[in-house]
């Protein structure tokens, strides 16, 4: 069944329909309205694009992430700029990168989602 036929099939039988997912670019790309959990707490809830927003998975999840839109589609997407910093030997949270480094992250993962090489 589409989007289509289940937004269509909600809304004539006066439905909601809830979905626990954890694949942040199926909610982005199938839900209307979303929320997002840390530890049990709602970090936000609203549209998609409003609540997976860059600032809001960086806390719930502890690491940097590119949230941008499919150039093909203009569907979002959602990818990780790198390992969480648990994984990053001599980091913390609160100093996780310059942000020069960052935006080298940044260019390097929309390098990525446009399926564009760059050189290291």
């Amino acid at each position: 069944m589409r989007r289509d036929d289940e937004s269509e099939l909600a809304a004539e039988h006066a439905m909601a329909v809830i979905a626990t997912l954890h694949v942040l670019n199926a909610a982005a790309m199938y839900a209307d309205r979303v929320m997002l959990l840390k530890d049990g707490v709602a970090v936000g809830c609203g549209p998609p694009l409003e609540v997976l927003a860059e600032e809001n998975l960086r806390r719930v999840y502890e690491t940097d992430v590119y949230v941008g839109r499919n150039p093909e589609t203009g569907a979002l997407a959602i990818l990780p700029a790198g390992p969480p910093a648990a994984r990053r030997p001599g980091t913390d949270m609160q100093n996780t990168s310059t942000p020069s480094d960052r935006q080298a992250d940044r260019r390097h993962i929309q390098g990525r989602l446009l399926g564009v090489k760059r050189e290291a």
